[in-house]
């Protein structure tokens, strides 16, 4: 049912999107540490259950799903330990990139303030997703080699439904 899925997909973006959350009170807000573990759940369920992975392409929460995912990449790229997030995190954006919809859904501008060191820019979700993938192609360690197959696909997975890109990107 729909309702159930809504109800799955909001724990997920509101446990996914809780590290990322800033207020001007320090320690106001208990940060998660299981992200890796609910990655590696949010991935299986949609593998196994693909209607779950339609419910989630048509929804406009893949966003909300597609930012924390792009945050941890973008924050273990340099740390060894975490190799595994970053293959969990690739393979969940590969999966989701195979379908149209995610693709469409990329143009929609990107308003969020995450503490990423990347340039600051005015675009899309598009461009933010070429921008945390430059920087893990570049700057990321020697073990993710073989992830960089993988974030080329995604690239031309979604490039067909991509209108505008900002010159960051």
């Amino acid at each position: 049912r729909d309702e159930d899925f809504g109800f799955v997909l909001r724990g997920f973006t509101r446990l996914l999107n809780n590290p990322l959350v800033q207020t001007y009170l320090p320690n106001s807000t208990k940060k998660v540490q299981f992200h890796q573990e609910l990655l590696v759940f949010f991935w299986k369920m949609c593998d196994y259950n693909k209607k779950f992975l339609y419910y989630v392409l048509k929804s406009s929460d893949v966003l909300e799903i597609l930012v924390p995912i792009l945050y941890h990449l973008n924050d273990s790229r340099a740390d060894q330990s975490r190799v595994g997030l970053m293959h969990i995190g690739v393979f969940i954006i590969l999966l989701l990139s195979g379908e149209r919809n995610f693709g469409v859904r990329l143009n929609k501008p990107y308003t969020a303030t995450i503490p990423m060191d990347i340039p600051v820019f005015t675009g899309t979700h598009a461009d933010l997703l070429i921008t945390v993938f430059h920087k893990i192609i570049t700057t990321g360690h020697q073990r993710l080699q073989p992830l960089f197959d993988c974030l080329l696909t995604i690239l031309v997975n979604v490039s067909p439904y991509l209108k505008t890109l900002s010159m960051v990107a």
